[in-house]
């Protein structure tokens, strides 16, 4: 049910100029080499061989684009741990487009991957097993 009612809101969203409530975006979307889990508190993007966990809630813009800054959480190499992350993205209908960027141990920034099917209540594509 609360699939449904957040599918609802964001089809509104795009055809209006409507508010989301102020609980922000909820939910799971996935995709190839993606997982964005988010919910009141926190927003969490897991992608191949990298989390990362950004503040929450996400309220988009009437637009539907966000942008958020946040911190690696589990790497395989740790000096990349704690280091600071980007999400951007845009909601159009039903998915979601997004790129993830960080700032690298070594002291520059790396658009880590880019994605434009993530869906709402999607599973994640895995194509490798970095993260289990």
């Amino acid at each position: 049910m609360r699939l449904g009612a957040l599918l609802m809101l964001l089809a509104a969203l795009a055809a209006c100029n409507a508010t989301l409530p102020d609980d922000g975006v909820q939910g799971e979307w996935g995709g190839t080499g993606f997982l964005i889990s988010m919910t009141e508190a926190k927003v969490t993007a897991q992608l191949t061989c990298l989390k990362a966990e950004f503040p929450g809630p996400l309220l988009p813009e009437d637009d539907g684009t966000f942008s958020l800054t946040g911190e690696v959480t589990l790497v395989p190499w740790p000096p990349d741990i704690g280091q600071p992350a980007e999400l951007n993205g845009r909601f159009v209908d039903d998915v979601l487009h997004l790129s993830f960027r960080y700032f690298t141990s070594g002291g520059e920034w790396t658009l880590l991957q880019e994605a434009d099917d993530l869906r709402l209540g999607s599973p994640a594509i895995w194509t490798d097993t970095c993260i289990s």
